[in-house]
């Protein structure tokens, strides 16, 4: 009978031993579904998130290139205004540039003239003084010379009229010598 218990103890201890193989190779097998499961899904999740954050990589990159094409059009925008600005800005200046130039031009030419007329005006009024005081000059050489004229010719009427009175007083006093 102890055998027999002994039998069926190890007939219980084999079924037992199946079973807990069983249920162990049983959990096992769940096991390894369930992670196969979750494998799959953290997989289908992981293609999922690659596929969403590729899309939004796109999107953002389409969006830079976007934004970079709009900030680049508005440079290039302004750097033609700023060209044509510039432009309008030197045009200007060229022109201010010219009429100062103009207005330099005329005030030159009006001094120009200005000194020319005074030039001419001081060249004739040295004219002008330089025969009045020929005129001058020939008034007093003219004066002098008649007042010479006339020392000399009173001197001679009087030298002749000495001379005559010598010989009045000459023949007067051969006159009464005779």
């Amino acid at each position: 009978m102890r055998e027999r218990k002994q039998e069926i103890l190890q007939e219980q201890e084999n079924k037992f031993q199946d079973m807990r193989e069983r249920l162990t190779r049983e959990k096992e097998e769940a096991l390894d579904g369930e992670r196969e499961k979750t494998q799959q899904k953290l997989h289908d999740q992981y293609e999922r998130l690659e596929n969403q954050f590729n899309e939004e990589r796109l999107r953002w990159k389409s969006n830079v290139y976007g934004e970079y094409d709009r900030l680049e059009s508005q440079r290039k925008r302004e750097k033609d205004s700023l060209e044509e600005q510039l432009q309008k800005a030197s045009l200007k200046r060229e022109s201010e540039v010219e009429k100062e130039h103009q207005k330099n031009e005329e005030k030159l030419a009006g001094l120009q003239r200005k000194h020319n007329n005074e030039i001419k005006r001081i060249r004739e009024e040295e004219q002008i003084a330089k025969e009045q005081w020929m005129e001058t000059y020939q008034s007093k050489c003219e004066d002098q010379k008649q007042d010479f004229q006339k020392r000399v010719r009173e001197e001679m009427v009087k030298e002749r009229n000495r001379e005559i009175e010598s010989i009045i007083n000459k023949l007067g006093d051969e006159t009464h010598d005779t």
